[in-house]
């Protein structure tokens, strides 16, 4: 699962760096742990009865949201350089020969 963009501009636009740090934190614990369902409550009302809050249900889902919360903060500190991952596929030549 990928959040994509639009996630990262909404953690950006409404959330500080400490704040992001903490959600990232969260979910990262949540995998460590091994934990089914992080549930992180944002907002809460007592007579109205709502809550809202962010569900990441699968290790994917956490994953992919620690993700979103790493290219938040880099675009929150100015980071500009692009991650190798995201510049090429990776090739595997180990099943056969090649010639040097």
């Amino acid at each position: 699962m990928d959040f994509g963009p639009n996630l990262i501009d909404y953690l950006v636009e409404f959330y500080s760096a400490q704040q992001i740090r903490t959600f990232w934190k969260e979910a990262g614990d949540a995998l460590m742990s091994r934990s089914t369902c992080l549930i992180h409550i944002k907002d809460t009302s007592f007579k109205g009865q709502t809550s809202t809050g962010i569900a990441l249900a699968t290790p994917q889902e956490q994953q992919a949201f620690m993700a979103a919360c790493k290219q938040a903060l880099n675009r929150l500190e100015g980071v500009t350089s692009i991650d190798a991952a995201q510049l090429a596929t990776g090739v595997d030549f180990s099943r056969r020969p090649v010639l040097v």
